[in-house]
């Protein structure tokens, strides 16, 4: 059985650019999650708005009877 290790200068160089590659995808993804959020923030924020406004609704329908 041999042993990996210590690895080649060539092995290590592409673990470095796999690693590499691997962290920009991640950014990537990082950065439609931050404007996925910020959307779904917003949709949030609208329909508490309305939710707070359907039962005010609701509130004076309850009070006219």
């Amino acid at each position: 059985m041999s042993n990996p290790y210590p690895k080649s200068q060539w092995d290590l160089e592409n673990d470095v650019l796999r690693l590499e590659q691997m962290i920009i995808l991640y950014e990537q993804e990082i950065a439609e999650l931050k404007i996925e959020k910020k959307e779904l923030l917003e949709e949030v924020s609208i329909l508490q708005r309305k939710l707070e406004y359907y039962k005010t609704i609701v509130e004076v329908d309850e009070e006219e009877k």
